[in-house]
């Protein structure tokens, strides 16, 4: 879950890159956007403008306050450019608060090789 604390992506992406060997392996696990989304709790809210969420997890006993992310932040360009994606899933997290009774993946896991 850390690189999602930084409010800037590009950043990390790049020196993730730099720091691997050809053929280095990156995986890492964020929360879910639609996660932090419906988190916001904002009757009109906007999924592209950032904001620093509460994430409350185990039955609110433990909360995070972190940076929202877009989807298209964590899948951009600079990553299908200079990594080959190898897994993608996404995953429903029971411990995490549920909004609104709604099911949504509360997490992702990301698998890449260096090119």
């Amino acid at each position: 879950y850390a690189i999602q604390t930084s409010a800037d992506l590009d950043p990390v992406f790049v020196e993730i890159h730099r720091v691997l060997k050809p053929g280095g392996i990156m995986m890492y696990l964020v929360t879910h956007p639609m996660r932090q989304y419906f988190e916001r709790k904002e009757k009109n809210g906007d999924y592209f403008d950032q904001k620093i969420v509460d994430s409350n997890v185990f039955q609110n006993q433990i909360t995070f306050r972190e940076p929202t992310h877009t989807l298209g932040e964590y899948l951009n360009n600079f990553l299908f450019k200079h990594f080959n994606v190898m897994v993608f899933e996404e995953y429903w997290d029971p411990s995490a608060e549920q909004i609104d009774g709604k099911k949504y993946p509360g997490f992702f896991i990301l698998k890449a090789q260096k090119k």
